[in-house]
């Protein structure tokens, strides 16, 4: 359909810039040669300034993420995590299995807590969040993948079961 309607403007301004040549008494023959001449190298620097202007959509030099939603200080009623960028890190441990953890050395504040965001939808993203698993005599630290949603009021943090405030 594109290329029925993109043929029949051309031959439509064709047919126009032929009466007005024949109006002018330039010949047939002088104005396809007229008309190939400049009609192409129009088209080109058409052509060319679409690939140009197209391709700048793909330059943004920002991130689709919307990291800069989530930056900020967010309290767990365990710990206080900043976010800055797609990163989060323990700014606070109070709980007392994070506490444990942290006087055992498994972790310390300034440790990446969450990472590798990815946008899923909107307010919503994927990430991995670092868990302490103290159900079992191991006492393991992990990496899991959750997924987190960011309220309207952009004030809480919901994890699944559990939400972040911010603060």
């Amino acid at each position: 359909m594109k290329n029925i309607i993109i043929d029949i403007v051309f031959k439509l301004l064709y047919s126009y810039v032929c009466i007005f040549y024949k109006e002018i008494g330039m010949s047939k023959t002088g104005y396809k040669e007229f008309y190939m001449k400049n009609v192409v190298k129009w088209i080109g620097i058409i052509i060319l300034g679409a690939v140009i202007g197209f391709s700048m959509v793909g330059c943004y030099i920002g991130s689709n993420n919307d990291y800069e939603l989530l930056n900020g200080d967010w309290d767990s009623g365990g710990y206080i995590v900043t976010f800055n960028d797609g990163r989060g890190v323990f700014k606070d441990l109070y709980a007392d299995y994070w506490l444990n953890a942290k006087n055992d050395g498994k972790i310390k504040i300034g440790d990446q807590c969450y990472r590798n965001f990815v946008k899923s939808d909107d307010r919503k993203w994927k990430c991995e969040i670092r868990v302490y698993n103290t159900y079992n005599a191991s006492e393991t630290l992990r990496w899991e993948k959750i997924t987190i949603t960011l309220s309207s009021d952009g004030q809480t943090l919901n994890m699944g079961g559990w939400n972040l405030t911010r603060i």
